[in-house]
């Protein structure tokens, strides 16, 4: 600490209350009293800076008591993990912020949410009650229960693809998005070789489920034709939306697994850096898997590729191309972002982040939280952690938090002034 005239939390105050003997015992409970008031002192003297090259004011002004309660939090769960270092990815591991329940119900979540989503998008497209083959009249009660088997279909593989991902999340170290080509250009195309393969199972088994759900209700219904030529027809549809989805969806994928890296040890990184680092890879590999999916799915509904004829011109079939591209791109991309990748921690960060700040225990924006701390002095960055300025900072908070220390009384703090940590 610094007991220099910059170091007071007042211009101009007098030191000379520090010294009564009779206010403070011995050197702890002075110490106490001023880490008691060094993040109000320190909030006081160091105002937002409309210059951003000012790196010691913070972006934003604070409460002094809701930015103590905060970081007494932090003291408190860095000592319940017997750490002194708070790495961002962490978090969500270490609060245990996606426990079984909470990814059961995210998974129940996500698959009703994108249901009742594509029995939306038929609603509004009429693409169900205009297939040729459907058993319903054409009308909106029709287009509606045309669209849920698909609707469940596709939410009973992501739902659960959701729920078993989301397991993993906080158990990921943060990624690097590196488009070196030089010295990887043969990772590249082994890359290629593997996600087109996977490309292409996962789309004819998802084609083929979606066809066969949807041809479900003419077999339960009709008895035009026996269950084993359904099936075949769905997997000959199945195995066509494969081969053309396929190489596409096979070609985003294998550029985002092989861009995604773990974070280079010896590069410099902040710990702003490095979370900023790993939401852009992660947001590339949910935007070029939803692009690459809405362009398959929108050439696939919106022509005859598949063997799916609607009833309208030109104009219809444009619109129902780009209504199913943007939805279903939409929904791959929430889906490859959340499953596939070895490298999401972000997602484990805003699970972990909304849930805490739910209860008050975190601010919602708690990087630019952090950053603000850095600036004013109560943390500092050790490559991508931060760290309590002094260790015991993070101890008194950690008490105070906890109840087995408190805030100096009112009373007891007249006159005196507050040190700042320079």
């Amino acid at each position: 600490m610094c007991f220099g005239p910059k170091g007071w939390g007042f211009p101009g105050a007098d030191p000379a209350p520090l010294l009564d003997p009779d206010r403070f015992l011995d050197a702890p409970a002075l110490r106490a009293h001023l880490f008691d008031h060094l993040v109000g002192s320190l909030i006081n003297t160091r105002p937002p800076g409309e210059d951003p090259t000012e790196v010691f004011r913070p972006s934003t002004r604070h409460d002094p008591d809701q930015v103590r309660r905060w970081l007494g939090f932090l003291a408190h769960y860095l000592h319940t993990s017997s750490t002194r270092d708070l790495a961002w990815w962490q978090l969500a591991r270490n609060t245990n912020a996606l426990a079984p329940n909470t990814r059961i119900a995210f998974g129940a979540f996500t698959a009703l949410a994108f249901a009742v989503l594509i029995v939306l998008l038929t609603a509004l497209t009429g693409v169900g009650a205009s297939m040729e083959g459907q058993i319903f009249e054409n009308g909106p009660t029709a287009v509606v229960f045309a669209g849920i088997p698909i609707g469940f279909a596709v939410g009973l593989l992501v739902g659960p693809a959701a729920a078993v991902a989301a397991g993993a999340w906080a158990r990921e170290e943060p990624g690097f998005l590196n488009l070196r080509l030089r010295g990887r250009l043969n990772l590249l195309l082994r890359r290629f070789a593997v996600e087109i393969a996977s490309g292409f199972a996962f789309a004819s088994v998802l084609g083929t489920t979606v066809v066969f759900v949807t041809e479900l209700p003419d077999y339960l219904f009709e008895s035009g034709s026996a269950p084993g030529e359904r099936l075949g027809d769905a997997l000959v549809l199945g195995g066509a939306v494969g081969l053309w989805a396929g190489p596409v969806v096979g070609i985003a994928r294998g550029v985002v697994s092989w861009a995604e890296t773990p974070t280079p040890e010896a590069r410099a990184s902040t710990p702003p850096v490095n979370w900023r680092a790993d939401r852009a890879l992660n947001l590339l590999c949910a935007g070029m898997s939803g692009i690459a999916v809405g362009i398959s799915t929108g050439v696939l509904f919106g022509t005859d590729y598949i063997g799916i004829a609607y009833q309208g011109g030109f104009e219809e079939r444009l619109w129902i191309g780009l209504m199913f591209a943007f939805v279903f791109g939409s929904v791959s991309g929430f889906v490859n972002g959340l499953v596939f990748g070895r490298h999401r921690a972000w997602f484990a960060y805003l699970a972990a982040t909304r849930r805490l700040a739910a209860t008050g225990r975190l601010p919602r924006r708690l990087m630019a939280f952090l950053d603000d701390a850095h600036r004013l002095g109560l943390l500092r960055a050790v490559g991508p952690i931060y760290q309590f300025r002094h260790a015991e900072i993070q101890d008194h908070l950690a008490a105070w938090y906890t109840g087995q220390a408190s805030p100096a009384a009112a009373g007891d703090n007249a006159g005196v002034p507050s040190v700042a940590v320079p």
